[in-house]
């Protein structure tokens, strides 16, 4: 089965408004470039089983965690595979979603369990964007907040973020909203906002949205995202999570590069002096002294 992707460009806002998003077909414009850093696509805790759902009830907001037999919300880097994904923990907040009584994500009354964690269950009539697993959110009743690892982005430039979120094709209000962001040391940027708007007015349902933003002066990074809903078919699917860069050669590599530019170029250039008198004789005419006047020319000329 195809996976369908529509691109995104995400322009950052420092004032964290919403930021304006052009949807461009197969095309970006910005594209992440240089080596992968870090990434996210949910094989290594999926490896450690997917069923059911959370049955937590939390007052107020707090940490979700894992349970026995459920979904895998929480994972700590290297605990599962070759340690190549990063770790993420689970958060839950009340907000205008919520029940009065302000408990969730499983509310005090009419829920029983949502689907909130890595999940092999793919978004209807599509696959994953990469693996057999993703991050899913069903139901939130507040605010649901998947917070990564921080990625050292210190050493690098050109450093970049790319992800893949999909949005379930559904009746969405105005107090749904997915949010990704971006903190790091002294920036912080907001990449995709829908908090105020209407999903359905977006045309964003339905299809796996790939979202490309730059990083370039941020120092680390620290991925969150935050879904917030209150319906079981409102639900959000993450996955292909990739930070990349090109690296910055350390001090001694790089005056190592400038001495031996120093040493080869001058090289080079008698080399090219050298071939030019030797191309230079030989074509000077046909007899038995082109040959050898070229090699008397390359000896007196060293």
């Amino acid at each position: 089965m195809q996976t369908n992707r529509t691109s995104w460009c995400a322009a950052m806002s420092l004032r964290g408004a919403v930021i304006g998003i052009i949807a461009l077909g197969s095309a970006v414009p910005w594209r992440a470039r240089g080596e992968t850093i870090a990434r996210g696509s949910f094989e290594e805790p999926g490896s450690l089983g997917d069923i059911a759902g959370t049955v937590q009830q939390i007052p107020y907001g707090g940490t979700v965690t894992n349970e026995p037999g459920r979904q895998n919300v929480r994972y700590l880097a290297g605990s599962a595979g070759a340690g190549l994904e990063l770790g993420f923990a689970t958060a839950w907040l009340t907000n205008a979603n919520s029940a009065a009584d302000g408990v969730g994500p499983i509310t005090s009354s009419g829920d029983t369990s949502d689907l909130i964690g890595v999940t092999d269950l793919a978004p209807p009539g599509t696959n994953f964007a990469d693996g057999s697993f993703g991050f899913m959110i069903e139901d939130a009743d507040g605010e649901i907040t998947l917070t990564f690892d921080a990625v050292d982005l210190s050493t690098r430039r050109e450093q970049a973020l790319s992800l893949d979120v999909f949005l379930a094709s559904t009746t969405w209000e105005t107090a749904d909203y997915l949010r990704v962001s971006v903190s790091g040391t002294d920036t912080n940027a907001i990449l995709f906002d829908t908090a105020g708007l209407d999903v359905d007015d977006l045309a964003i349902e339905g299809r796996w949205n790939h979202i490309d933003a730059s990083l370039e002066g941020f120092d680390r990074a620290v991925l969150q995202i935050a879904f917030s809903s209150n319906a079981s078919d409102e639900r959000l699917w993450i996955d292909n999570i990739a930070f990349s860069g090109v690296a910055i050669p350390e001090p001694s590599s790089a005056m190592l590069l400038v001495a031996g530019a120093l040493v080869i170029g001058p090289a080079l250039r008698r080399m090219r002096f050298r071939l030019g008198i030797c191309r230079d004789i030989v074509d000077s005419g046909p007899g038995p002294t082109g040959p050898h006047l070229c090699a008397a020319s390359r000896s007196s000329a060293s």
